[in-house]
This record gives structure tokens, sequence and C-alpha cells, in this order.
């Protein structure tokens, strides 16, 4: 657990990090236009979408 608390603790620290529920991640993802999908499908872990 102290592994989970120091990496919350990090990524809060973020400015673009919320946190968010399953359910709200999938109904943003469902909003998003589908070229935008294909984007984000192509990005490596932890990288961000340069709009």
């Amino acid at each position: 657990m102290r592994a989970v608390r120091e990496v919350v603790a990090r990524a809060f620290g973020q400015g673009e990090v919320r946190c968010v529920t399953f359910r709200q991640l999938v109904d943003r993802l469902d909003a998003h236009d589908p070229q935008v999908l294909e984007r984000l499908r192509t990005l490596k872990v932890g990288r961000p979408l340069s709009v």
C-alpha cells in the first residue's frame, strides 16, 4: 500500500492528472471522435496527446 500511496501522491502532483471512475473514463472515450481514438491508440504509455 505504501507504493500505491507514493504513486498516487506523485500522479496528483501533475497538473493534468484526474482521478475518475472506470465508467467516467469509458463515457469520455465513447464521446470522442473516432479519429481522436485512433491517435490515442498510437501513443506510447505515458505520452500525452497533442491536439
